[in-house]
């Protein structure tokens, strides 16, 4: 399979609405409701948790499955094939986030970035899920969370893989969290306003 490819497919992957698609079947459009979101966190908040987690576990797979297309990628020289898997994984995330299915709109990225970055990164990734869960459980604000894990995920990916970091790898992650930063904008105002809902105790 070609780089261009494999992209093309990762980005179709990661652009299919789940939340949305969840919630249209119970004849609800998601984005007219709680903050507008299509990830899990809003459809929970509108549908119940096991709407919510039932979309986080497939956009967690479209996420991974977008990454590990890189595997199947025939490298044009003779770099190492995880110098491809975070291009694919990264452009899954993209996928999501810009979803040519709801008019290049998506979610923020946060799920489906897990799955590709366990793919891509475990060890970075379950230490960016410990500090995400530490984080909700000090100021319960999911949108505080995200942002810290994806921080530590670039940070963890430089300091525990030395010797085999890709520079691939390292942008995925550094595109990540400018990602998840950049949509979590009116979250962040929102907290700043203490009108951003918390995750209940």
């Amino acid at each position: 399979m070609s780089l261009i490819l494999a992209c093309v497919l990762a980005f179709f992957i990661g652009s299919i609405p789940f939340g949305f698609l969840i919630a249209k079947i119970q004849g609800i459009d998601v984005r007219e409701h709680g903050s507008g979101n299509i990830g899990a966190t809003n459809v929970a908040r509108i549908l119940g948790k096991r709407s919510g987690v039932i979309t986080l576990v497939l956009d967690v797979i479209k996420g991974g499955m977008g990454a590990a297309l890189g595997f199947w990628i025939i490298p044009p020289t003779n770099l190492p094939i995880d110098f491809f898997v975070p291009l694919t994984g990264i452009t899954s995330v993209f996928g999501h986030c810009f979803s040519p299915f709801l008019k290049f709109k998506g979610g923020k990225g946060v799920a489906a970035g897990l799955g590709a970055f366990l793919v891509i990164a475990p060890i970075p990734t379950l230490i960016s899920i410990a500090v995400f869960a530490t984080a909700v459980k000090i100021s319960r604000y999911i949108a505080l969370a995200s942002i810290s894990a994806s921080l530590s995920l670039t940070v963890s990916i430089v300091y525990l893989t030395k010797d085999t970091p890709t520079l691939t790898a390292v942008l995925a992650a550094l595109l990540a969290a400018i990602l998840v930063i950049s949509r979590h904008q009116g979250n962040i105002q929102r907290i700043n306003d203490l009108e951003e809902p918390k995750y209940p105790n």
